[in-house]
């Protein structure tokens, strides 16, 4: 009898589970909306806007903005590119050495590295001398 009777009550349970899961699930979505979605729209409504009032005063007319849109994204981004490197050309290069060195002491073994540090060690003091002649 005690097997029925947990039956009946989980069947009384069901349609109360699925109300549940909905409310959460569509609490979920509103969490969604509102924490991540509505900040970026707001983003985008307030570029577009700003975009749209620089267009309006300018005499450029409206379907050649559109037309040249492209190249200047194209130099906004290169730009900043440019800039992000300028700025943070030593980091870069380390990065960059980083990664070369700890490829180069990977991948070849103990006796590789030797011959290499010996080839560059032997081209340095060759260099130094015929600079001192």
């Amino acid at each position: 009898m005690k097997p029925l009777s947990l039956e009946v009550n989980q069947d009384y349970f069901k349609p109360f589970d699925c109300i549940v899961y909905l409310c959460f699930i569509f609490r979920m979505w509103a969490t969604l909306c509102g924490s991540v979605l509505h900040p970026f729209k707001e983003q985008i409504c307030s570029f577009a806007r700003t975009w749209l009032k620089s267009v309006k005063r300018s005499s450029t007319p409206f379907t050649l903005t559109i037309m040249t849109s492209p190249l200047k994204i194209a130099d906004s981004i290169s730009d900043k590119i440019g800039t992000y490197i300028w700025m943070y050309w030593k980091s870069i290069i380390m990065a960059i050495a980083a990664f070369f060195v700890t490829y180069v002491v990977y991948y070849n073994p103990p006796v590789t590295l030797v011959s290499i540090m010996q080839y560059i060690v032997s081209t340095f003091f060759t260099v130094l001398i015929w600079i001192l002649r």
